[in-house]
């Protein structure tokens, strides 16, 4: 179980990372949704336990990109806000648990791992489009169908999907593949994210599936889950 928590109290975030380590769960604690994102190139979480008060972008932000880039990711909100319309507002943009703060770390552990659990018994036709790690496949588990990717092409890919619904910048695309930032490169990128769109179109998904953002990079626009 690998769970990301996302708390700008640094005591409260010590606490809590210290309590999951020892009932076996695996943390990663930042303090913003900026930390969060640095995390995000590079590591993929099960699960994710927001705040929602936290400076730069709030948690209900936060919760509704995780959704739309990873939608079986298991999201935990824990406040202080207890008000009947903050709760609506949190499963709105994603929570699939609301809980108030003080959190009790034993509800909290019980919560992952249900949480979790449920996740994991979820048929294969209800996790869509998944990029599995061990073949280097893009798989339409709905349709039975899948796409072989070459190395470039799942590094690229595997990158925007753990960019949860930001953009990549063009120099981090080269930087990921060894190239030096130059015309030449460009296009092999270019020619990597043409192939990446056709075999996702492929596999039965309409419209546009990685979006260039002109003069910066490219984003993922389909959700799609790293198993």
């Amino acid at each position: 179980m690998k769970v990301c928590l996302v708390e700008d109290n640094d005591l409260l975030r010590g606490m809590l990372c210290d309590a999951l380590k020892d009932e076996g769960i695996d943390i990663t604690a930042v303090t913003d949704a900026e930390e969060l994102d640095q995390k995000l190139h590079w590591h993929s979480f099960d699960a994710f336990v927001l705040d929602l008060n936290l400076p730069g972008e709030d948690g209900l932000s936060i919760a509704q990109r995780l959704k739309k880039a990873q939608p079986s990711c298991f999201v935990v909100m824990a406040t202080a806000r207890e008000r009947v319309s903050d709760r609506i507002s949190g499963y709105e943009h994603g929570a699939d648990v609301y809980m108030t703060k003080p959190v009790h770390v034993r509800e909290l552990v019980a919560v992952l791992r249900a949480g979790l659990k449920k996740q994991a018994a979820l048929k294969p036709a209800e996790r869509g489009v998944s990029l599995f790690l061990a073949n280097a496949h893009i798989q339409n588990a709905l349709l039975g169908s899948s796409a072989r990717l070459t190395s470039a092409e799942y590094l690229v890919l595997r990158a925007l999907v753990l960019a949860n619904g930001h953009f990549l910048e063009h120099w981090e695309l080269f930087d990921l593949l060894g190239k030096q930032p130059d015309a030449k490169a460009k296009r092999i990128i270019e020619v990597h994210i043409l192939n990446i769109r056709k075999k996702i179109h492929q596999l039965g998904v309409e419209g546009p599936s990685i979006k260039a953002i002109r003069g910066r990079g490219y984003q993922l626009t389909v959700p799609i889950e790293l198993s």
